[in-house]
């Protein structure tokens, strides 16, 4: 499994062996084309609910889209990442102050 996946984040969504190890492959070949990705949690799970409906490759081919971006669809650093959850926690207390809390409470679970 490549660096930047984090294992607490790693939900197969109902895949097969052969379908983990699908994603396995996918990401290996991410993290080798793109060494400058240093932590993408969210890139596991969005692989694997992918391979449920495209083929390994058009699924490849997706995530490498994504990942290969300039507009950075993906997190693809610690930090990306963190400051990405605190954007969405202030647009969630300015538009669903009910969801904020369960938020705000995995996320500090998590670091």
């Amino acid at each position: 499994m490549p660096s930047f996946v984090d294992c607490s984040h790693m939900d197969k969504h109902y895949l097969t062996d052969a379908g983990v190890k699908a994603v396995c492959r996918v990401l290996t070949v991410i993290a080798h084309e793109r060494p400058d990705i240093t932590y993408c949690p969210l890139l596991f799970s969005l692989t694997a609910i992918l391979l449920h409906y495209l083929d390994e490759a058009a699924c490849y081919t997706c995530v490498s889209s994504l990942v290969s971006s300039k507009r950075r669809y993906v997190a693809q650093t610690s930090i990306s990442f963190q400051a990405q959850t605190f954007a969405v926690c202030e647009l969630a207390l300015t538009y669903v102050v009910g969801t904020v809390n369960l938020l705000l409470k995995q996320m500090f679970k998590k670091h």
